[in-house]
């Protein structure tokens, strides 16, 4: 094969390549609207929680914010004019309606986990979400 044909292949290649880089690419949900809390406002980013909570269906992701043990840790940082604030994490579970996130956190024993970076401000703030889903529901 000659060096004209290789260029020519080499080219043809690369501006295929390019042309469809669209295949290649992640697919993205465009049409989905994202709720982007105002954190200056601690009470949107709460009812934020809440809701994505609420909404919950069997077979759906659990919220993130579940995971994060130190949630109320930083949620305190963030919002640094309230000092010993309530456990974030207890005032959406006890907001919280649908009780199928509920017991689905109860019956497969989720999130039972506390923060271990901290000693604590509040001796809620040691507590697992998990401790607050049996409180809530009185088990």
């Amino acid at each position: 094969m000659s060096n004209c044909n290789r260029l020519k292949y080499s080219m043809i290649f690369c501006i295929s390549l390019i042309l469809n880089t669209e295949l290649f690419a992640q697919d993205t949900i465009i049409n989905k609207p994202v709720f982007v809390p105002n954190t200056n406002d601690f009470q949107s980013e709460i009812q934020h929680y809440i809701d994505l909570m609420n909404n919950w269906a069997v077979g759906d992701s659990l919220p993130a914010f579940l995971h994060n043990a130190c949630l109320d840790y930083e949620f305190n940082e963030k919002h640094r004019f309230m000092h010993d604030y309530p456990s974030v994490r207890k005032q959406i579970i006890s907001r919280v309606t649908n009780n199928c996130i509920l017991n689905y956190i109860i019956d497969n024993h989720l999130f039972d986990n506390s923060c271990k970076k901290r000693s604590g401000v509040r001796p809620d703030y040691k507590q697992s979400v998990f401790y607050f889903v049996k409180e809530r529901i009185g088990q």
